[in-house]
This record gives structure tokens, C-alpha cells and sequence, in this order.
């Protein structure tokens, strides 16, 4: 529903195109995507707990204590860690806009008075994102929204799960509840 309801804020971004409402549903979309990341990584790492795998599916000995606690991205790099023994690629996509989605979201709800690190600056720069003041707008929620789908895409192949298990347990896929693009059920973008 998080997720859906941060596309939902990118689509009315769009409509709103130039004035203070796209910007406004520019940073829902942005705090909602990372929110997306948080709660579904917590949600994952519970699943694995709780299901008990036989390996090579399984994280023999639990999540580390205080997993939910830990600092969003390492949550994410070290959960395909405990699983599979692989993670991200730190220096490529999606990892790249994950890691300034979640700066940006920082920035975002903690009113820092300085600059954005100049990291998120140039990601967003080079991808055309920004407009010439910096504001942020529909292009950056579309990115936010579309650096989730791709980072659930990443997971699931690093994970590896069954092909049987996508439609009956493994619910994290683009395929499912994070598809690509900003349509939503019902509502086609």
C-alpha cells in the first residue's frame, strides 16, 4: 500500500507540473519510497525468520540481533549476505540511487540547513532530474518510485528464490507488489 500510495503522490506530481503542489508531492513520493524500503526490508528479513528455510535458502542463524534497528542500507546490503553469501554492487545501479534516494529522504526529514552531499547533487544532475533551481519535481518522484522496483528486482535475483515460491510466498517482485513504471491497480500510467 506504501508503495502504491508513493506512485499515487509521483502521478499528482505530474498533474501539477511547475507549481509548489508537484514539489510537495515530489517529496511524498521521495519519503514514502524510502519508507517502502524500510518497512519492506524489515518485512522480508521476519519472512526468512519465520519460515524456517532448509539452505541454501536460509539464514542459519537468525537475523543478527537488532536487525530492524540497523541503519537502512545495511539492512539491505546484508540481508542477501545472510541468505545467499552475494550483495549489491555498491558502485553500480540501483545501489547508486538507492544510496542517494535514502541521503535525499534524509535530507529531506531531518531539515539539515546545508547543501545535499554532493553525491545525490550529481546523481541527480546526471540524470537530468533537477531543474536548473534544484527544486525537485516529478522526474525525481518518478526516479524514487522506479529506484525501488529496481532495487526489489536486485533482491529477488540476489535472493534467488524458487521459481514456485514467486507467486506463492516470494510477494517482492516487479512482478507483483513493486512493478516498474507508476501504475497502479485500477489506474494505468
Amino acid at each position: 500500500m506504501l508503495f502504491i500510495t508513493a506512485k499515487q503522490a509521483a502521478k499528482r506530481a505530474h498533474g501539477q507540473g511547475g507549481t509548489l503542489g508537484e514539489q510537495q508531492e515530489a517529496v511524498t513520493a521521495v519519503v514514502l519510497s524510502v519508507v517502502v524500503a524500510e518497512s519492506a526490508i524489515n518485512e522480508i528479513g521476519a519472512w526468512f525468520e519465520v519460515h524456517h528455510l532448509r539452505p541454501p535458502l536460509s539464514i542459519p542463524h537468525g537475523l543478527p540481533y537488532g536487525f530492524d534497528r540497523l541503519e537502512l542500507r545495511v539492512k539491505w546490503s546484508l540481508l542477501p549476505i545472510l541468505v545467499r553469501q552475494r550483495t549489491f554492487d555498491y558502485g553500480a545501479e540501483p545501489w547508486q540511487s538507492f544510496d542517494s534516494l535514502v541521503e535525499l529522504r534524509n535530507a529531506i526529514v531531518h531539515l539539515r540547513h546545508r547543501p545535499l552531499p554532493k553525491t545525490v547533487t550529481a546523481l541527480l544532475k546526471a540524470k537530468k532530474l533537477v531543474a536548473g533551481n534544484g527544486l525537485i519535481g516529478f522526474e525525481v518522484a518518478q526516479w524514487a518510485c522506479e529506484t525501488m522496483a529496481q532495487m526489489f528486482e536486485k533482491l529477488t535475483e540476489l535472493v534467488d528464490p524458487p521459481k514456485e515460491w514467486i507467486n506463492l510466498l516470494w510477494r517482492w517482485t516487479p512482478t507483483h507488489s513493486f512493478p516498474r513504471g507508476l501504475s497502479t491497480p485500477g489506474d494505468p500510467f
